[in-house]
Order: C-alpha cells, then structure tokens, then sequence
C-alpha cells in the first residue's frame, strides 16, 4: 500500500502571520506540518536488504536503495551516540520511514502499530532521519533496519549516513547570510545593537540547558546580486529550497540562518520562519533545499521579541524537535494539523482546553500546560521554556559538538 497526499500534509514547520487568511488567535498559524499518523493508508511492501558499513561525514555515502522495496540496514559501531540518514531522491512524492527497528528486534518507530519512540514525518523532497530523536531510545550498536512508504510508484534513493560519536555535545557552529533586509547586512550585524541583542537572548534560551550557540568571526555572510534581488523577498516554498542551496561553498558542520526581507507562503500567508521538512534537517549539510532556516525580517527593530522567538523556535526544529502540541490537539479538527510531540517530559495541551469551541488550541487556552514551551505552535506567550528531553535530542544530533 501507499501513502496518499490527500490524508497526509507535506511536512513543513514554519510560524506564519495568519491575517492574510482571517485567522484571528494571536496573529499566528502554525504552517503545514502533520505527522504521518494522521490519516493515510499505510503499509508497505518491503523486501530485499541493502547493507552499508558505517560512515563518519556527509562524504562517506552509503549508496543507493529502492524505496518501497528495499530495506535499508544500517551497521551502527559501539560507541556512537546517534546517526543521522539523509536521504535523497523523493522528488516531488512523499517518503516516510515507516517502521524502524533496532538490533535486538524492538521496533521504536512503526506507523502501521502507532509506535511513534522514535518519530519521523512523512515529507517529500530532502528526508532526514534522526536515531535516537527521544532520550527514551538507545542507539544500539548493530544492523538497524528501515522500511519506507511512498506515495509513488517507487524509486532509487541515495542515503548518506552522518554519525555522531563523541557523546552528547555542548556547541553549535552558525552560519548567518543576509538577504536584502534593508538596514542590516554582515557589517552591521557584528556591530553592537538590535541585532546583536537578538542573538543573545536566542543563545540565552539555549544556554539555559547547557548549549552555546557560537557565532564566528566568518559566521557573516552577504548575499549580494541578483541572488539578493530574487531572495530578498521570498514567495514560494520552491525559492525557499533555491535560497538555502545558496548555503554551498560556505564553511560547513553549521546550521544557516538566512535573514531575509519578507517570506510569504502559497496562499497569501506571511511567513514569520520556516525549517523546511521534517524535524531535522540535513546536519550540518550546505548547498541543498533543506539547508538552513529562514527568518522573516520585516519587524526588525519594531517586534525583536518575536524574531527572537522564531529563530530559537525554528532552530529547535532543525534540530529535531516537534511542536509540543499542534494547534488542532489530538483530535479537534480531523481535516487540520492536530498531534502532539513523542517525549515523556514536554507538557501537552488537551482537546478539552478548547474553551471557546473553535477546535484551535490558542496560546492562551494552552497557558497552563504546554503555551510557554518553546516548540508550542505559537509563539504568542513569549514561550521560551525548553525541557530536559528536549535539550537531550539537540545534544545528541551530529551537528552539536
């Protein structure tokens, strides 16, 4: 069986200003994420096995499978901490690694069952798979094995597998491209000021759990040309995956925050950011459609608070978090985003908290439980507060030394 885009929405986290649609629950929407076990057919047709020996950079690729035949196993060495597959080829048809099972058999990941341990989206183009992305899974060292859907017929994927081996880290590497924000550029931003007021009480909400977020010298980077002509207003998902390939030739082992002028979304939205597919992204990877996150801003120096909550926001995403709960709950609204994340110690906001009926948990109606969280869907409470399991998965992913 298949996945089917009528059941499934692509997955895609971004914050977005919901005037424009009349969306009136503190002047934000949550952008098209979903998790796979919303609706769908599902199933598989798997078989074969296609080995890889264990790789240590993006440059160590594990070759190619079929997808929708072919299982992919994955030898993990004693001693990693954590390995991440990007996987290349989907195109424009959706991908989900349905089901994931460790050395010793246990399945932490199996969409068929409603095992979500160790949980991963369905998306389409660039796909990253994060293991462990919950404290609660060991990476055992061993032959892990994939299985994946598609909404297609099937076709070849390359897999490269990323390898994380000195424990959990402590140290995040930036870089920070400019594109046609008016007032600001790499000069600029070094410069004492808003900006430099931004990234430091972004690193505050990540300092708060043991990580720094390092900011170098090279770190400031302008897009300049027509590049910064094109992208200084971005106006569609598909010149988003154009501006974060921008990031190749750049120092990599980083995540890339673009900055630019304006981002607006297919049908009429206002994009506050966005972490393009699912939680997380390709690791440290520059020049692909997924590398990096993107950050609106027009409300610079007018709304810094919220910019501030956006990239802390986002790059939680990129590093493999989930919303805590999604802004339809567990089951509000069958035709929204609804879903919460996987982690045992992140609140989450029940359907009953809908107080005015509206099958939307606001921020507001989510106050008490999970609203001041960071990963929250909206950013209306200022929510900063980060939990331990959390700042575990971010530990935990390849890029953090």
């Amino acid at each position: 069986m298949k996945l089917h885009k009528t059941a499934l929405v692509l997955g895609l986290f971004a914050l977005l200003l919901a005037t424009a649609c009349g969306e009136d629950e503190e002047g934000v929407n949550n952008g098209t994420n979903n998790g796979a076990n919303n609706g769908g057919n599902n199933g598989g047709n798997n078989g074969g096995n296609n080995g890889g020996g264990p790789a240590v950079s993006p440059e160590s690729p594990m070759g190619s499978f079929r997808i929708d035949t072919d299982t992919l196993s994955v030898t993990v060495p004693a001693g990693a901490t954590s390995v991440a597959l990007v996987i290349d080829g989907a195109g424009s048809n959706l991908i989900l690694a349905q089901k994931i099972t460790n050395p010793s058999g246990v399945a932490v990941m199996d969409w068929e069952n409603d095992v979500y341990t160790n949980r991963t989206d369905a998306t389409d183009g660039l796909y990253t798979v994060l293991i462990p992305n919950n404290p609660e899974v060991v990476l055992e060292p061993g032959v892990w094995t994939l299985q994946f859907l598609t909404d297609g017929s099937g076709f070849d994927a390359t897999v490269e597998a990323v390898y994380k081996t000195d424990g959990l880290g402590s140290t995040i590497d930036f870089n920070l491209f400019f594109v046609g924000v008016d007032g600001l550029d790499a000069a600029t931003a070094k410069a004492p000021g808003p900006f430099q007021d931004i990234l430091g009480n972004v690193k505050a909400v990540y300092a708060a759990k043991g990580i720094t977020l390092n900011f170098p010298e090279d770190a400031y980077i302008d897009i300049t040309g027509a590049d910064a002509e094109k992208y200084g207003k971005v106006d569609s998902f598909q010149e988003h995956a154009e501006l974060f390939t921008l990031s190749g030739g750049h120092p990599e082992g980083r995540i890339n925050y673009f900055f630019v002028g304006d981002i607006s979304g297919e049908g009429g939205f206002e994009l506050l950011g966005l972490s393009p597919g699912v939680p997380p992204g390709p690791v440290g990877i520059n020049g692909t459609e997924r590398s990096g996150v993107s950050v609106n801003m027009t409300d610079f120096g007018a709304d810094d608070a919220v910019i501030e909550i956006i990239m802390a926001h986002e790059l939680g995403h990129h590093l493999g978090a989930f919303h805590t709960t999604e802004r339809n709950g567990a089951a509000l609204d069958p035709d929204g985003i609804s879903g919460s994340d996987h982690l045992s110690d992140t609140p989450n906001c029940p359907d009953s908290a809908d107080a005015n009926g509206n099958k939307r948990l606001s921020a507001a109606e989510c106050a008490a439980e999970d609203g001041g969280n960071l990963m929250f869907w909206s950013p209306a409470n200022d929510s900063r507060a980060v939990t331990d399991g959390q700042a575990t998965v971010w530990k935990g992913n390849p890029v953090t030394k």
